[in-house]
């Protein structure tokens, strides 16, 4: 219901609004073709071939792609392996004669580290990270090298557009929510099923609706959006004028949400 062709799109319209003119991306992938062309790929692959579970379904069910990638970002791992696998076909190779060996794994690099920093298992380390980086590019913009702005940016701004549907206006934004929403459900009945402990927000029976949209929100959302701002209009030439717009979508969705889990049920009822 969520992780299918519509998500990916959406991803890729996303983070590719960074790399047009008005994006913080745009300074990067201007004079470089290979990186423009890694970080679109990453959007498009980042998650080929979803089972529509978590990582922590598939661990606590021992998966076979749980036991193939040992328990470690276990659908990233296996969104990766399939796009390289497909790479790997003469067929499917659009950059073979192309470019060279040595630029190849520059892409696969970037690719790889983009794509991995999606589980939001590692969310808040990679935040950190990159709030980290940020403070030291601001105390002594000339002691960070480009490699390193680029491993901190890049994955942020995947991680940005794999939840940019937070930023779109209400009513997209709503059918996204619904959508994901019936994909937990459905994992919630596959863990009653199997009569194991349900995974927070995922039990049908009980939905918390607003409540953790409010909460998705405030913990993960919005300090990821508010890091991506600041970065975007303090850095390069473009002025964050473009993250501040999916800044301020964030806000307005979140006032919604919030709004919604104040109002009694049955005023929802009736409206």
């Amino acid at each position: 219901p969520y992780h299918n062709r519509r998500h990916v799109a959406d991803v890729v319209a996303g983070i590719y609004a960074f790399t047009v003119p008005g994006g913080c991306l745009y300074d990067f992938v201007q004079t470089s073709p290979l990186t423009m062309l890694a970080v679109v790929f990453a959007a498009t692959v980042h998650d080929l071939q979803h089972p529509g579970v978590s990582n922590a379904y598939l661990c606590k069910t021992l998966h076979p792609l749980a036991v193939k990638h040992s328990d470690k970002s276990v659908n990233e791992s296996h969104h990766l392996s399939c796009a390289f696998d497909l790479m790997a076909q003469d067929n499917f190779n659009f950059v073979q004669g192309s470019i060279d060996m040595e630029d190849f794994l520059t892409f696969r690099s970037l690719v790889i580290e983009m794509v991995l920093a999606t589980d939001m298992k590692s969310h808040f380390s990679i935040l950190d990270k990159f709030k980290r980086f940020q403070k030291a590019r601001e105390a002594d913009p000339e002691s960070l090298d480009i490699q390193s702005e680029m491993n901190n940016v890049f994955a942020i701004a995947i991680k940005v557009a794999d939840l940019i549907h937070c930023s779109r206006p209400l009513k997209v934004h709503h059918q996204w929510v619904d959508c994901i929403t019936t994909e937990f459900f459905n994992q919630g009945d596959l863990e009653r099923a199997k009569n194991m402990q349900l995974s927070p927000g995922m039990d049908r029976n009980q939905p918390s609706g607003p409540l953790q949209q409010v909460g998705f929100t405030e913990i993960f959302v919005l300090p990821l959006y508010k890091a991506w701002r600041e970065y975007a209009t303090t850095c390069g030439s473009q002025g964050g004028k473009k993250e501040s717009q999916f800044y301020d979508g964030v806000n307005e969705n979140y006032s919604y949400w919030l709004h919604a889990s104040k109002t009694p049920a049955t005023e929802k009822a009736a409206v």
